[in-house]
């Protein structure tokens, strides 16, 4: 990976180099003032905005700082290991395991990893400000943020550290490097799975995030691969909700032959109350509707009956974390945002099991009844097929 950043590095970067092999050959030491943008700019015949560029690679990689009205200052030249900082969610399901796959490249780089987790948006904005001290090499922060938690990571990503998102933030004009959570994956997956199950009628739950834009994305385009219709009325948003499971209500309370027989939950946050809808209607969940969760939780192999799930493996998105914030940190002055795509499994228990059965034409029907009246002596004679 080292060979293949070489190749590609830019003007800065090289400029960047070049200043950092005479800050650790003592040429410029600790405590010294470099030369001003517009020295260096001359010196190297580019533009000063390069130059910008390039004090903003080396204060990443803590070889200089701003000191207000004198310049830049040559910082000790680092001795200890990269740190990482992970901030994510308490409730966050399968944490551990992510937080073992950010490890394992971690210890490959030789990092140490710091691991901060929150009760609610108030400690998260907390954490996200201790960041400003430097202290961090880089750092890996769930996308569930709020707006002005988004103003301070786009601060620190062009200032201070780089930053790698957990999943897709709600504000459209923010840019950061991120791990997507691949909904359109996993909506695709799960209506494909219902299809196959002969099933026709299928409702999406959904919020009105960007993820659920994906996720909407994705379970259109397996309905029109197999040509099936998709209606309004099967797309629930539970930002309308008045009270917990109604999404689901609206969907099973349709007259017979336009009622959902299968429903797709965006987050299990929606699915366990539109679970205990559906019994409250007096349905049997895996009998007479089919159910699928994107989003594992704790208990759901052992609910009543086992939900089938599409998730993650943690390890690895965590491994993904891990390697995109290095990219990143080989990247500092990158400003546009890069991707990488979160993989999902389909996890198949008893609420979407195929059980209905194989139709059967009408002269095959009127056989069995047939056969029926005359097991109990009522076929009328004459009559032969």
């Amino acid at each position: 990976m080292q060979e293949n950043f070489k190749k590609e590095r830019t003007v800065p970067h090289m400029i960047a180099e070049e200043i950092a092999k005479e800050i650790k050959a003592s040429i410029y030491k600790a405590g010294d003032k470099l030369p001003s943008r517009k020295e260096l700019a001359w010196q190297h015949e580019v533009h000063e905005n390069t130059i910008k560029k390039v004090f903003g690679i080396l204060r990443k990689q803590k070889l200089i700082k701003n000191k207000p009205h004198f310049g830049m200052v040559v910082l000790p030249i680092p001795r200890g290991m990269i740190k990482i900082a992970v901030i994510m969610p308490k409730d966050y399901f399968g944490l551990d395991d992510f937080i073992e796959g950010v490890k394992e490249i971690c210890d490959h780089r030789r990092a140490s990893v710091d691991v901060f987790a929150y009760k609610d948006s108030g400690e998260q904005a907390e954490l996200v400000r201790s960041l400003q001290d430097g202290t961090c090499d880089g750092a890996i922060i769930h996308s569930k943020i709020s707006d002005e938690i988004a103003r301070n990571i786009c601060a620190l990503d062009s200032d201070v550290l780089s930053i790698v998102l957990l999943g897709t933030p709600d504000q459209p004009q923010f840019s950061c490097w991120r791990v997507d959570g691949n909904y359109y994956r996993a909506a695709y997956t799960s209506t494909e799975r219902l299809l196959e199950c002969n099933h026709r009628n299928i409702g999406i739950v959904i919020s009105k995030s960007n993820d659920s834009i994906a996720f909407l994305e994705g379970y259109n385009w397996a309905m029109m691969g197999y040509e099936r219709r998709v209606r309004k009325s099967f797309v629930q948003y539970v930002d309308e909700e008045k009270k917990p499971g109604e999404s689901t209500a609206r969907f099973i309370s349709e007259s017979r032959y336009s009622a959902a027989r299968a429903i797709i939950y965006s987050d299990p946050e929606y699915a366990l109350p539109g679970m205990e809808a559906i019994k409250e209607h007096g349905m049997k969940i895996g009998r007479d509707i089919s159910v699928i969760c994107f989003g594992d939780f704790p208990g759901s192999e052992y609910y009543n009956p086992p939900i089938s799930v599409v998730r993650y493996n943690h390890m690895d998105v965590g491994r993904q974390a891990g390697d995109l914030l290095f990219q990143r940190m080989m990247e500092p002055d990158t400003y546009s945002s890069k991707s990488s795509k979160a993989g999902v499994e389909l996890v198949i228990r008893e609420t979407s099991i195929k059980t209905v059965k194989e139709q059967i034409c009408l002269s095959e029907l009127q056989r069995q009844r047939w056969a029926e009246r005359h097991r109990n002596g009522s076929a009328p004679s004459g009559i032969y097929f």
